[in-house]
Protein backbone atom coordinates (compact mmCIF):
# COMPACT_ATOMS: atom_id res chain seq x y z
CA UNK A 1 0.00 0.00 0.00
CA UNK A 2 2.47 2.69 0.71
CA UNK A 3 4.72 1.61 -2.31
CA UNK A 4 1.33 2.58 -4.34
CA UNK A 5 0.54 5.39 -2.05
CA UNK A 6 -3.35 3.87 -1.72
CA UNK A 7 -5.73 1.62 -0.02
CA UNK A 8 -7.86 0.90 2.21
CA UNK A 9 -7.38 -0.35 5.73
CA UNK A 10 -10.88 -1.36 7.71
CA UNK A 11 -10.48 -2.37 11.38
CA UNK A 12 -13.71 -4.19 12.41
CA UNK A 13 -13.48 -3.56 16.46
CA UNK A 14 -16.31 -4.33 18.68
CA UNK A 15 -18.25 -1.32 20.81
CA UNK A 16 -16.23 -2.90 23.52
CA UNK A 17 -13.28 -0.82 22.07
CA UNK A 18 -15.29 2.15 23.15
CA UNK A 19 -16.92 1.75 26.50
CA UNK A 20 -15.86 -0.53 29.95
CA UNK A 21 -18.25 -3.19 30.77
CA UNK A 22 -18.63 -5.59 33.74
CA UNK A 23 -17.32 -8.42 33.86
CA UNK A 24 -15.58 -8.08 30.34
CA UNK A 25 -12.31 -6.39 31.09
CA UNK A 26 -10.19 -8.86 29.35
CA UNK A 27 -12.18 -8.83 26.23
CA UNK A 28 -12.36 -4.73 26.01
CA UNK A 29 -8.82 -4.78 26.93
CA UNK A 30 -8.10 -6.20 23.38
CA UNK A 31 -10.20 -4.02 21.42
CA UNK A 32 -9.27 -0.85 23.53
CA UNK A 33 -5.50 -2.15 22.26
CA UNK A 34 -7.22 -2.68 18.47
CA UNK A 35 -8.52 0.94 18.97
CA UNK A 36 -5.39 2.57 19.79
CA UNK A 37 -3.63 0.32 17.05
CA UNK A 38 -5.79 1.67 14.48
CA UNK A 39 -5.83 5.40 15.64
CA UNK A 40 -2.04 5.39 15.66
CA UNK A 41 -1.64 3.86 12.10
CA UNK A 42 -3.76 6.77 11.07
CA UNK A 43 -1.73 8.95 12.33
CA UNK A 44 0.91 7.06 11.09
CA UNK A 45 -0.22 7.05 7.48
CA UNK A 46 -1.92 11.30 7.43
CA UNK A 47 0.58 12.06 4.87
CA UNK A 48 -0.50 9.53 2.31
CA UNK A 49 -3.50 8.23 0.42
CA UNK A 50 -4.24 5.20 2.36
CA UNK A 51 -7.61 5.64 3.95
CA UNK A 52 -8.48 3.94 7.61
CA UNK A 53 -12.00 3.38 8.90
CA UNK A 54 -12.27 1.74 12.43
CA UNK A 55 -15.90 -0.06 12.58
CA UNK A 56 -17.11 -0.27 16.02
CA UNK A 57 -20.14 -2.25 16.04
CA UNK A 58 -22.47 -4.31 18.85
CA UNK A 59 -23.54 -7.94 18.77
CA UNK A 60 -25.19 -9.02 15.33
CA UNK A 61 -27.13 -12.25 14.22
CA UNK A 62 -24.97 -15.16 14.00
CA UNK A 63 -24.28 -18.29 15.51
CA UNK A 64 -21.75 -17.19 18.20
CA UNK A 65 -24.63 -16.39 20.12
CA UNK A 66 -26.41 -19.46 19.74
CA UNK A 67 -25.80 -21.22 23.18
CA UNK A 68 -25.65 -17.26 24.95
CA UNK A 69 -28.96 -15.61 23.73
CA UNK A 70 -32.06 -17.49 23.61
CA UNK A 71 -33.73 -17.45 19.66
CA UNK A 72 -35.25 -14.64 20.83
CA UNK A 73 -32.80 -12.27 22.27
CA UNK A 74 -31.20 -13.36 19.42
CA UNK A 75 -33.70 -11.83 16.53
CA UNK A 76 -33.02 -8.13 18.06
CA UNK A 77 -29.69 -8.42 17.34
CA UNK A 78 -28.25 -6.60 13.71
CA UNK A 79 -27.95 -8.50 10.93
CA UNK A 80 -24.78 -9.02 9.31
CA UNK A 81 -25.46 -7.98 5.92
CA UNK A 82 -26.90 -4.63 7.18
CA UNK A 83 -23.51 -4.56 9.07
CA UNK A 84 -21.59 -4.77 5.86
CA UNK A 85 -24.00 -2.66 4.21
CA UNK A 86 -23.06 0.35 6.35
CA UNK A 87 -19.15 -0.26 6.64
CA UNK A 88 -18.81 -0.18 2.79
CA UNK A 89 -20.72 2.85 2.38
CA UNK A 90 -18.17 4.53 4.86
CA UNK A 91 -15.27 3.03 2.55
CA UNK A 92 -16.63 5.06 -0.68
CA UNK A 93 -13.62 7.32 -1.88
CA UNK A 94 -14.70 11.33 -1.44
CA UNK A 95 -13.20 14.51 -2.26
CA UNK A 96 -11.47 16.08 0.57
CA UNK A 97 -13.34 14.21 2.54
CA UNK A 98 -12.42 10.96 5.52
CA UNK A 99 -14.49 8.73 7.88
CA UNK A 100 -11.80 7.66 10.74
CA UNK A 101 -14.21 6.01 12.30
CA UNK A 102 -18.52 4.55 12.38
CA UNK A 103 -20.29 3.07 15.33
CA UNK A 104 -23.15 0.69 14.85
CA UNK A 105 -25.22 0.16 18.04
CA UNK A 106 -28.31 -2.41 17.97
CA UNK A 107 -31.35 0.17 18.83
CA UNK A 108 -32.21 -2.08 21.92
CA UNK A 109 -28.60 -1.50 23.40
Amino acid sequence: MKERNEGTIIQVISTAGLDGKASESVYCASKFGARGFTESIIKELDDTDIHVLAAYMGGMKTSFWDDIYSKEEIQHLMDPDDVADIILANVKARKNLTVPEIVIKNHLT
